[in-house]
């Protein structure tokens, strides 16, 4: 079975796909890049130059249009995927991975090419039937018997206390220890890092979101429009660039080489636990995908097109109404999901399988077309 026969498209692939639909009723799109199962350049390095421009697809590069990609379009009557998340489970023979890995064709020649294979798995739109009438009260007690709790006074507590409900004093010490263990291995055996200078060092992190500038060493600037005196009073400028050099949460002679995140592994648990420690139960609960950008090296980097951040890890994430992030992790690309549930079934099941420890009798779990078809049941234990 060939490579195109089991829709497994590049993204040059599904670019010429896309220039070449005409649609009407073409609603949107949206190309994800899938990342290389092992790619060798994973780096500690910071994402680069923060104003710099990325994400044009007429000047990407040829490993980006040698990616494996998938293509979702959105139309009134439903959504089609087409790429990888489509294909039957099947893998590429010895041959075929010589035949791609042995291809002199440029970039250019790539592109001018187009696809040879346009036949797709033409998925069943979801076409509901809708009823325009009221829930009577005995229904809506039935079907629906939760009620939002009231907020209790003593949880109305301070910004700084919310914030140490996530990052707890375990996961600050484990830091420190953590990055002067880093720096040593280096050999800075000079670098120190306490526990208050952390916390600095993170409320620095946190002014630079509300402040943004296009470089960190601005805000130490005398200059009056870029000079920030709560950044500059609070740490100096060397000792920020050599926390944000030194800065580690995983001990690297004992990471889990299988796993692109290991780095970050410890902290994303950490997280995901607080957050659910700190869940306020509610009945509806929310699954979707977010990005957060990113324009470094590493293997789990995705490039999504049609979406405001393009380049970044995506993470999939179980939300409440108000935004509340029950549970969290990050997608590190095909063969990484349960070959049995499907892509949008191991989201699902993945972000929902501790909600059960909750009170309450059941949830309900909203998504979009992207999770479909998907069916999960949560009972309380």
């Amino acid at each position: 079975m060939s490579v195109s026969s089991r829709k497994r498209y590049r993204l040059h692939e599904v670019l010429q796909l896309l220039e070449d639909t005409d649609d009407e009723c073409l609603q949107s799109a949206e190309i994800s890049i899938v990342p290389p199962i092992t790619s060798g350049a994973d780096t500690d390095e910071d994402s680069g130059d923060e104003n710099e421009v990325c994400g044009d697809p007429n000047s990407l590069n040829r490993n980006q249009l040698l990616a494996e990609a998938t293509m979702k379009l959105r139309r009134p009557n439903g959504t089609d995927v087409i790429g990888m998340e489509e294909s039957d489970g099947a893998e590429d023979t010895a041959e075929e991975d010589n035949a791609e890995n042995n291809t002199q064709d440029t970039a250019d020649d790539i592109v001018e090419q187009g696809p040879q294979h346009k036949r797709t798995k033409k998925q069943v739109p979801y076409k509901p039937s809708w009823v325009k009438s009221d829930f009577k009260e005995a229904v809506r007690k039935e079907k629906f018997p939760w009620t939002i709790p009231p907020p209790k006074v003593e949880n109305h507590l301070s910004p700084v206390s919310l914030f140490e409900l996530f990052m707890t004093p375990e996961i600050i010490h484990r830091i420190c220890n953590e990055s002067k263990e880093y720096a040593a291995q280096k050999g800075h055996d000079n670098f120190d890092l306490d526990i208050t200078s952390l916390k600095l060092f993170l409320s620095i992190l946190l002014i630079s979101g509300y402040a943004p500038l296009p470089r960190r060493p601005m805000y130490w600037e005398t200059a009056g429009d870029v000079h920030n005196s709560m950044v500059s009073a609070a740490m100096s400028r060397n000792k920020f660039s050599s926390i944000m050099s030194n800065i580690h949460f995983a001990n690297n002679n004992e990471l889990d080489m299988t796993d692109r995140l290991a780095k970050v592994r410890s902290l994303i648990q950490s997280i995901n636990a607080a957050c659910l420690a700190n869940f306020q139960p509610e009945q509806i609960i929310s699954i979707n995908e977010s990005m957060i950008p990113y324009y470094g090296k590493h293997g789990a980097k995705q490039y999504i097109h049609g979406i405001p951040i393009k380049f970044g890890y995506k993470m999939w994430v179980a939300a409440t109404r108000l935004g509340y992030v029950i549970n969290f992790y990050p997608y590190q690309g095909a063969g990484t999901t349960d070959q049995d549930l499907s892509l949008g079934g191991s989201v699902v099941v993945n972000l929902t399988k501790d909600l059960s420890k909750r009170d309450g009798n059941f949830f309900h779990i909203v998504f979009d077309n992207l999770y479909q078809p998907t069916t999960v049941a949560l009972t309380s234990g």
